[in-house]
């Protein structure tokens, strides 16, 4: 039983450090994602999904995508935006 108390003060008081007065608006919605995902979803795809909705808000994805390029990000072209990747990356059959 006192590792029931233990585990569930360890997770409110982790969960608590993870908020700072001086996080951007962005940065919370980021945060609230990986604390509050689906069981069943992963924490990268959680996060990532989230990115993809604060994306949206600046810019089109398209043109997001394009920017990643230029920035020479493309790990994380691949991780948040491959939805949008998917629409321009070259279909290849493999014939044996």
């Amino acid at each position: 039983m006192k590792g029931c108390y233990f585990l569930l003060w360890f997770l409110l008081f982790s969960q608590s450090r993870l908020h700072f007065e001086t996080d951007s608006e962005s940065m919370t919605a980021l945060i609230n994602a990986y604390i509050n995902k689906p069981i069943e979803k992963a924490y990268r795809e959680a996060l990532a999904d989230c990115c993809r909705k604060l994306i949206k808000r600046i810019v089109s994805p398209t043109e997001a995508v394009k920017y990643v390029v230029t920035l020479n990000k493309r790990d994380f072209l691949w991780d948040v935006l491959t939805p949008e990747v998917d629409k321009w990356i070259l279909k290849v059959r493999d014939e044996a």
